[in-house]
């Protein structure tokens, strides 16, 4: 496959179960951006939780946050990006606060701008748990309502994972305009309605005038679907869940095995 540019999912993909990206995996991405590849991390992430990823890495590339509602070049630029407004992160918020009253401790709730990222409270354990796993640090701030004009990239839902259904189908119920995704067993995503990571890599190839069929795309959930479906080829890892295995062009290791190495060999040397 003569593909130019690499999207890849963090989280599960990228970074192994020790949180770092293997010496194979890192090597070869490197060599792929010095060959002229363009490379994208994307996550649901916020620009905070992945810059660390690039900088000790070396990556040389561009990034996609908040799951397609933020989008910076290789220096940091903005691309595009697409959020809620205040006014409407404010009800969102309100509806899991009362959700929580019914059960006090259910979940956490996160509330995201830019590189912003704000909690009720950081000695919260899933709080402290989401700081060590992303390298970064949230605010702490006793009123999370935003200001109505206010650009709110995302709100991340910390759930029990016995509560996940009630919590997705009380927002599904009462925000259908938003897009509601889960990124994890425990947590839900909420971003502005139309925000996926599909759309960002269709957004992005169309602004560097990269055919789509020319990208390989990785993930291993849920939230992944989309984006290995619109690549030119899309591959998931071997710790997938089995709808994305089902649903992906390629299924390569996983990521303890080196898998985005793996498969990218394996697509160069088709090209022979």
């Amino acid at each position: 496959m003569n593909y130019r540019a690499i999207f890849t999912d963090i989280d599960g993909t990228l970074l192994n179960s020790s949180l770092e990206v293997s010496g194979d995996t890192a090597k070869m991405l490197r060599e792929e951006t010095e060959r002229g590849t363009l490379l994208v991390l994307v996550s649901a992430r916020s620009p905070s939780g992945i810059r660390p990823i690039s900088e000790r890495y070396r990556f040389r590339c561009a990034v996609i946050a908040y799951s397609g509602g933020l989008a910076l070049d290789e220096n940091g630029k903005v691309l595009f990006q697409q959020a809620m407004s205040g006014r409407c992160a404010n009800r969102v918020l309100d509806c899991l606060d009362a959700l929580n009253c019914t059960e006090p401790g259910m979940l956490t709730v996160n509330l995201f701008s830019g590189d912003d990222w704000r909690v009720r409270d950081r000695s919260d354990e899933r709080v402290r748990s989401e700081e060590e796993t992303v390298w970064t640090k949230a605010r702490e701030c006793a009123d999370l309502h935003a200001g109505d004009e206010e650009r709110i990239h995302k709100i991340l839902c910390m759930c029990r994972p016995d509560r996940m259904d009630l919590a997705e189908r009380t927002l599904r119920r009462n925000f259908p305009e938003l897009s509601i995704a889960r990124s994890w067993s425990s947590l839900i995503e909420i971003m502005d309605g139309g925000v996926n990571k599909a759309g960002a890599l269709e957004r992005l190839c169309r602004l560097r005038g990269i055919d789509m069929a020319q990208t390989v795309a990785f993930g291993d959930q849920m939230n992944d679907l989309e984006m290995l479906r619109a690549a030119g080829c899309g591959v998931a890892m071997g710790n997938a869940l089995e709808e994305v295995k089902k649903a992906a062009d390629l299924v390569t290791l996983d990521h303890d095995r080196d898998g985005i190495a793996r498969a990218l060999r394996k697509l160069r040397l088709q090209e022979i």
